[in-house]
């Protein structure tokens, strides 16, 4: 199934970023 990267970085802004002209993935950073 797709996972739509735009998506998800824009409902989680605060924990996530994607700059697919850098690096073609999605970074996600949790909290302790």
């Amino acid at each position: 199934f797709p996972i739509r990267l735009e998506g998800l970085v824009l409902t989680h802004q605060q924990f996530s970023s994607y700059e697919p002209e850098l690096f073609p993935g999605l970074i996600y950073r949790m909290i302790k």
